[in-house]
């Protein structure tokens, strides 16, 4: 008897559960369908896309960010590729970091370059007079 007690009371928490998040899910979605449709009455892009390359010119991750930027140029138009290398990669994501969140500045990084630059500390400290 208290098997089939437990058996039950699991199945109704979990259906509960399960509906809670098919619920979130639902909202999350109208949530951004409003905002989508929001964004889409504003014409993209309407100012030149920035690519910002965490290593220096001629490096893999800067040839591939030239390539995508070649192929994007012909359909959304002006696509500048600028190289911030130095700092494991911390400086490009830090401009990145600071940028407007416009969608017109895009990191282009090696997939190792996230993780580096959370475990270091990035000072704000001036070297030099003052």
């Amino acid at each position: 008897m208290r098997a089939r007690f437990r058996l039950k009371f699991s199945v109704v928490r979990e259906t509960r559960y399960m509906r809670n998040k098919v619920l979130c899910n639902v909202c999350t979605l109208v949530v951004a369908i409003g905002v989508l449709a929001e964004a889409a009455a504003q014409p993209y892009p309407s100012k030149p896309i920035q690519f910002i390359v965490n290593n220096s010119p001629g490096a893999g991750t800067d040839l591939a960010a030239r390539l995508v930027a070649d192929r994007l140029n012909k359909s959304l138009g002006t696509i500048i590729v600028e190289n911030r290398a130095g700092g494991s990669g911390a400086i490009a994501m830090e401009f990145v970091k600071k940028a407007a969140p416009d969608g017109y500045t895009i990191l282009a990084a090696a997939d190792a370059a996230a993780p580096q630059t959370n475990l270091m500390v990035i000072s704000k400290y001036k070297i030099g007079g003052g």
